[in-house]
C-alpha cells in the first residue's frame, strides 16, 4: 500500500537480492512507469515514478527479471502494489483572541471515506477549542 496523490507522480523504492553478476530488468503494467537505474548490475535498487490517474485507488503490478551474467539463467517475481488516495486537507485562515473559541472545520469531511482523529484526541470532524494550543488534524 503506497499514499499518492490524485494525478501527479508517484514514486517508489523497489529492492531484490543483490548479486555483481545479475542484470536487473523492471517492468510494470502502470502506464508510462520509469525505472532509474534499470536494465544493469546496479538496478537490484531502483526507484520506480508511476503517473498516478485521476481517481485512486489503483493497483499496479512491479516485474523485476534477474538475468545471471555467467550461467544466462532467469528468474522473475512480481510485486502488487495498491495506490491510495491522500486526502488534501486545509483549514481557513483563523485570527482571535486567547479565550474566544474557535472552531476548526476543515475543506474536507467525508466520514464515509475517512476517519477523523485529531491532536486533542478528538474523533469528530469538527472541534472547536477553548483553550489556547497547537491542533491538528492527520486524516486515517
Amino acid at each position: 500500500m503506497v499514499c499518492a496523490y490524485p494525478n501527479t507522480t508517484a514514486s517508489i523504492q523497489l529492492n531484490a537480492y543483490y548479486d555483481p553478476a545479475y542484470i536487473y530488468d523492471w517492468s510494470s503494467n502502470a502506464p508510462g512507469a520509469t525505472f532509474t537505474p534499470n536494465n544493469s548490475s546496479l538496478a537490484y535498487y531502483t526507484i520506480a515514478s508511476v503517473n498516478m490517474p485521476l481517481v485512486l485507488p489503483v493497483t499496479y503490478y512491479f516485474v523485476v527479471k534477474v538475468t545471471d551474467t555467467v550461467t544466462t539463467c532467469m528468474s522473475m517475481d512480481t510485486l502488487c502494489v495498491t495506490f491510495f488516495e491522500i486526502p488534501f486537507l486545509s483549514f481557513p485562515y483563523f485570527a482571535g483572541c486567547v479565550g474566544t473559541p474557535a472552531t476548526f472545520i476543515p475543506n474536507l469531511i467525508d466520514t464515509t471515506k475517512y476517519n477523523y482523529q485529531w491532536s486533542n484526541g478528538k474523533t469528530t470532524p469538527t472541534i472547536t477549542a477553548t483553550a489556547p494550543g497547537s491542533y491538528g488534524l492527520p486524516l486515517q
